[in-house]
């Protein structure tokens, strides 16, 4: 009994709230119009902003050891030690990403120039996200305070910037603009279609795709130049060592020689037993030298192997349609916010 009138309770008491409600629609009415001025000032007055994709297939390269196992045996016959040198092996694609967020890659991009249509010139990244990246109205207001109270603060921070960081100094604007630039461009690894996913945000579409490619053309450089560099020390590592057994080499052939010069007519079985002692030793420096040879040859071959490491599936196109803002969205959003909004005050008030 006492369940029903808790339930019939609850159910008057939800409809004098949507009654309460009703009769109060002019102010519901009057803050929704607030909230969808707001989304329209916002939605109107935000800059176009531009988004291009290209998407890259990372090419697997083989991490077998360069050196035989063959020459590793006849390097120790000879008392040489190769160690484990492999040959180059490819980046994880998921560095990509971290590549793409490095400060080397971003300081970079940051002085790269670009033409934007809008200001009939070309200028640097830092240039247009410090002094010609448009905001919406809104945005501009709200944090102008903000901005001035940094500017006010601007030296004193570079400085202290600039005294403790020994190895890379930036001041606080180049900070900022590293950030907006880290936020505008992605690099994601689809693992399950093993593809590499590189996007870029502009308000200019051409400069949205120059970036796109930047990165890509930054990102190939970038592995490529560590493959070669490792297989240019492996190749300056065999050389090393084909410089060395090419004089134990000539030492034991000039050695040989001169016993057989020297013993051209001694038939004695002392002589005979050092004669193949040292042919033995020339047989063994000679096959060294020849494999180290041809090894040297091989890791040539394979720096130029190595190279490309990617494989272009869908190339960067310059946008034609604007990614953002999406204003019917936008007035969606803030129109229940405000019917929201509007109500909770409403129920507010009337709990007091």
């Amino acid at each position: 009994m006492e369940n029903n009138v808790g339930s019939n309770q609850g159910e008057i008491d939800l409809i004098e709230l949507v009654k309460l409600v009703w009769v109060r629609k002019g102010y519901v009415a009057s803050i929704t119009g607030i909230f969808v001025v707001l989304g329209i000032l916002i939605a109107f007055t935000s800059p176009k902003e531009y988004v291009t994709s290209t998407t890259l297939i990372p090419e697997s390269i083989g991490a077998e050891g360069i050196l035989s196992g063959s020459l590793g045996s006849l390097a120790s016959l000879a008392g040489v030690n190769l160690g484990d040198v492999q040959g180059a092996q490819s980046i994880n694609p998921a560095l990509y990403k971290s590549i793409a967020e490095s400060t080397p890659f971003l300081l970079g991009l940051m002085r790269q120039p670009f033409y934007f249509e809008k200001l009939q010139k070309e200028v640097t990244l830092y240039t247009f996200i410090k002094e010609h990246k448009e905001s919406s109205l809104l945005i501009t207001i709200l944090t102008s305070p903000f901005r001035l109270l940094g500017f006010i603060k601007s030296d004193a921070e570079n400085t202290k910037i600039s005294k403790e960081d020994k190895l890379l100094s930036l001041t606080k604007e180049e900070l900022n603009v590293l950030k907006e630039l880290k936020g505008r461009v992605s690099v994601n690894m689809d693992w399950d279609l093993n593809v590499v996913t590189i996007e870029a945000e502009m308000q200019d579409p051409l400069v949205a795709a120059e970036i796109a490619q930047y990165t890509q053309n930054y990102i190939t450089e970038y592995v490529k130049s560590y493959m070669v560099a490792k297989g240019m020390e492996q190749l300056s590592f065999i050389e090393d060592q084909l410089a060395t057994s090419k004089d134990d080499f000539e030492n034991i052939q000039m050695k040989f020689a001169m016993f057989r010069d020297a013993n051209k007519y001694v038939n004695t079985a002392r002589a005979k037993s050092e004669e193949e002692r040292l042919q033995s030793e020339y047989n063994i420096a000679y096959n060294v030298y020849n494999q180290l040879a041809q090894q040297r040859e091989t890791v040539k071959f394979q720096i130029n192997v190595n190279t490309p490491v990617f494989t272009v599936l869908e190339p960067v196109s310059i946008p034609v349609e604007k990614s953002s803002p999406k204003r019917g969205l936008i007035l969606v959003g803030f129109m229940f916010i405000g019917v929201l909004v509007g109500v909770t005050i409403i129920l507010f008030k009337s709990t007091l």
